[in-house]
């Protein structure tokens, strides 16, 4: 449990007595308790999480209902999408990714270069109308597919490009998908922010100087300074962006039509850093270093206090928005947050 006060003041020498509502934190439930978890995501029906060796594909109670060895060592769990049109988890290795399909279990993801690409450090896939399109992430590099009609044979529409020269570590800090209308790829990269069409999706890249040549770049401002974009997000017709200084919301649409983005700043996020944001129709959920803020779509945000014995280092945020349920994955277990329940 956490303690919750209004504002008071600390006198030296002199007792200060308050008030304090008690409420309940994040629940962990047992199967979980303990293990460390490389994150979570969530598919019709089950949540899926992995430990490093292990995949766990948990009922609507969070108990384990299957327990798969992976026989490679896991180093990050991300959503993907199978051939047929199935969402799956992506189990991201030291070799390539591992698809797993509810009810199918483990396969194999054979697209573009993925089968030599060797460590995967994230990755990503979505269906739109009967195409299907795949992102992964190397130490300095990336690249993506397209398997159009879905038929399980794809093309690269990004080669994978090395951009070690430029970056180390994961190029693209965050990458969002809108299916509304045209498919367009909101990226916030260590190069910059920026907005991808979907002629751009579907073009044969073999540079990234190729893809900044097509994009639309985008920054914003916080107290009138330029905010590194580490985090974005959609909802509707919303982005929602994030940095190391708070989050912010724009229209989506204002994005390579105007000069100037007008940013609004998310109550309470201001000096706080942007770890990870899922967002709804429904519900909302912002991570920050110590504080998780939630808040039901019309209703105001409301500070949920994250500590290290919760969940511990968070390696993945699923948010279920038909629920209003929030599941921290960590290297201390995964972690449960109500957001009906929050008063």
């Amino acid at each position: 449990e956490y303690a919750l006060s209004a504002e008071f003041t600390v006198a030296a020498g002199a007792a200060t007595p308050v008030d304090l509502t008690t409420t309940a934190a994040g629940s962990t439930p047992a199967s979980m308790l303990g293990r460390s978890l490389v994150g979570v995501v969530g598919v019709p029906g089950a949540v899926v999480t992995a430990t490093g060796s292990t995949l766990f594909e948990l009922d609507v109670d969070l108990e384990i209902s299957a327990d798969v060895s992976l026989g490679l060592t896991a180093t990050s769990l991300n959503l993907g999408q199978g051939s047929a049109g199935a969402p799956q988890a992506w189990v991201n290795t030291a070799t390539g990714i591992l698809p797993y399909t509810i009810g199918s279990g483990l396969g194999t993801l054979n697209f573009g270069d993925t089968v030599s690409i060797g460590p995967v450090l994230s990755s990503g896939g979505f269906y739109s109308g009967s195409d299907v399109y795949g992102f992964f992430q190397t130490d300095g590099g990336l690249g993506g597919f397209r398997d159009v009609g879905a038929t399980g044979v794809a093309i690269d529409w990004l080669e994978n490009v090395d951009l070690s020269g430029l970056v180390t570590g994961r190029p693209v800090y965050s990458l969002a998908v809108d299916l509304d209308g045209e498919v367009k790829g909101y990226f916030a990269t260590k190069l910059g922010a920026f907005k991808l069409d979907e002629g751009d999706l579907q073009g044969n890249y073999e540079s990234v100087t190729e893809v900044f040549e097509n994009a639309d770049f985008f920054s914003v401002t916080i107290d009138g300074s330029p905010a590194l974009i580490t985090n974005v997000a959609i909802s509707g017709a919303t982005l929602w962006i994030g940095t190391p200084r708070g989050v912010l919301t724009i229209p989506k649409a204002t994005v390579g039509n105007v000069s100037k983005i007008n940013a609004d700043l998310v109550p309470g996020t201001r000096g706080l850093v942007t770890r990870r944001i899922a967002v709804g129709t429904n519900y909302q959920a912002i991570l920050t270093d110590h504080i998780v803020f939630v808040r039901a779509t019309g209703g105001s945000w409301k500070p949920f206090p994250v500590y290290a014995g919760v969940s511990g280092q968070v390696s993945g945020m699923f948010l279920d928005n038909a629920n209003g349920i929030v599941l921290l994955a960590g290297d201390k277990g995964l972690s449960a947050f109500d957001i009906t329940a929050i008063p």
